[in-house]
Parts: C-alpha cells; structure tokens; sequence
C-alpha cells in the first residue's frame, strides 16, 4: 500500500461555516413545516449576509 501526498492545501474554514449555517436555517424551516427554504428571498438575504460577514472576518 502507498501513501498519499498532500498537493495542494486549502483553507474552507468560510465554505464550511457557510454550510453549517446553511444546514441551520434549512432545519429551522423544516421544523416549521417549510420544505423550500431556499426559495425564499428571506433565506437568500440570510445567506448573502452570512457570507459578506466571514468574508470579512476571515
């Protein structure tokens, strides 16, 4: 068996916190009886908000 070689290294420290508030928002709704978060301009503005904020603190 051979190892493996690190190639390349990335930080998705943002897309990873993006995802986990993006699985968030979806089980609040969900919770609620809302099956198509993501159709809600109210979910997209939540969204945008959250990625201009880890943006920023990066």
């Amino acid at each position: 068996m051979s190892s493996s070689k690190a190639i390349k290294r990335r930080n998705n420290s943002i897309a990873n916190a993006l995802n986990a508030r993006f699985y968030h928002e979806n089980a609040l709704a969900y919770a609620k009886g809302g099956y198509r978060v993501t159709e809600r301009d109210s979910f997209r503005k939540t969204m945008d908000a959250e990625m201009k904020a880890l943006v920023e603190d990066g």
